[in-house]
């Protein structure tokens, strides 16, 4: 008995082949909207407790906010936390983690003060909870302790005592043209005092290094004004 066998027409295949590809390129346009958004979009991440938002600050210069237990503080977008000391000194550090700007570190002492000696200073004063930030001194080689011309002739000499703009600081004469800015205050050396809402009285010094041929003060000045006890 001959078997009747039913074939598609040619324009029905074409209709559900092309049905295949119109559901895929949906599918595929979805996949990519998504990861547009969720790229796009702000995210806050936790890093060993350290909450960072990227954000554009007043100076559109991309910045991100370091959210500890007593402070908050912001950096360039480029900046990574590094580790958290709790003793004998408890002191917090970030480093810049740009392309050949790695010589950029912060190091900040809550509560526990080092005895540290430093080229250049930068004076600072307490307003409640946050700071007022003075103007960057020079090298204190040169003007503070006898006249030094060479790296060499420099390492004999030992550390003094400094003033800048009447704030006294110790001023390291060994290390010379090192680029490591301080903190100090009228509350004294390597000090300054500030009062949170919610976390009360705390006592901080700032140490910035910058090894860079050119370094780039700014990025220490702005950090300090953006400065928030809790």
């Amino acid at each position: 008995m001959y078997r009747y066998e039913r074939r598609h027409a040619p324009w029905q295949n074409f209709r559900k082949k092309a049905f295949v590809v119109v559901v895929a390129i949906l599918l595929l346009a979805a996949i990519i909207a998504g990861w547009y958004i969720d790229s796009h979009s702000g995210t806050t991440i936790i890093h060993n407790s350290v909450a960072k938002t990227t954000f554009v600050s007043a100076t559109n210069t991309p910045v991100q906010t370091f959210n500890e237990t007593d402070f908050t503080i912001q950096l360039p977008n480029d900046w990574k936390f590094i580790v958290q000391t709790t003793g004998p000194y408890h002191f917090y550090t970030w480093q810049d983690n740009a392309k050949y700007e790695e010589n950029r570190i912060l190091d900040l002492y809550v509560d526990t003060i080092p005895g540290t000696a430093v080229n250049r200073l930068q004076p600072v004063s307490a307003e409640g909870n946050r700071l007022q930030v003075g103007k960057l001194s020079d090298d204190c080689l040169t003007f503070t302790g006898p006249p030094v011309s060479s790296a060499q002739a420099a390492q004999s000499l030992p550390n003094q005592l400094a003033k800048w703009q009447g704030i006294n600081f110790m001023c390291d004469l060994s290390n010379y043209n090192n680029d490591a800015v301080g903190t100090s205050s009228p509350q004294g050396i390597n000090t300054v005092t500030l009062t949170g809402p919610a976390t009360g009285k705390h006592s901080f010094f700032f140490l910035y290094v910058d090894h860079n041929i050119q370094p780039d003060y700014t990025i220490f000045t702005n950090a300090l004004e953006s400065f928030r006890v809790k």
